[in-house]
């Protein structure tokens, strides 16, 4: 028949039971609520706050980025709620990082002083030449 749908199966009833498309997906996404929805969100980003002493937004984005490689690895079979603390641990490792960095930086200028910014200046105005 021209008006059948090419990519559904020739069939002369309608799809019933386990082998209908949309059953199936149903499933998988009510897997996915159910090991996602164990998931304390607001916990995680309270904790994640006290634990780096940073702002609510970061907070949030902590917990955001839980929750999305929760939904990642429980849509692949694996635990959602060990693949949210992995990644809650990977921010707070770069954000000590990028701190360290920061003062790092910081204590480096305080040390050179005005000779320091005398020699970045240079070098900087070598490389626009």
């Amino acid at each position: 028949r021209p008006d059948r749908l090419l990519h559904l199966p020739r069939s002369k009833e309608p799809l019933i039971g386990h082998k209908d498309p949309a059953l199936k997906k149903a499933a998988r996404l009510a897997a996915l609520a159910k090991n996602v929805g164990d998931i304390d969100v607001e916990a995680i980003a309270e904790a994640y706050r006290k634990e780096t002493a940073c702002s609510g937004i970061e907070a949030a984005a902590a917990a955001a980025a839980a929750l999305n490689a929760a939904l990642r690895s429980s849509a692949s079979g694996d635990s959602g709620t060990a693949a949210a603390e992995r990644e809650v641990r990977e921010m707070a490792k770069r954000r000590a990082r990028v701190e360290r960095l920061d003062n790092f930086l910081a204590e480096r200028a305080a040390e050179e002083g005005e000779l320091g910014e005398v020699k970045r200046e240079a070098v900087r105005e070598s490389l626009e030449a």
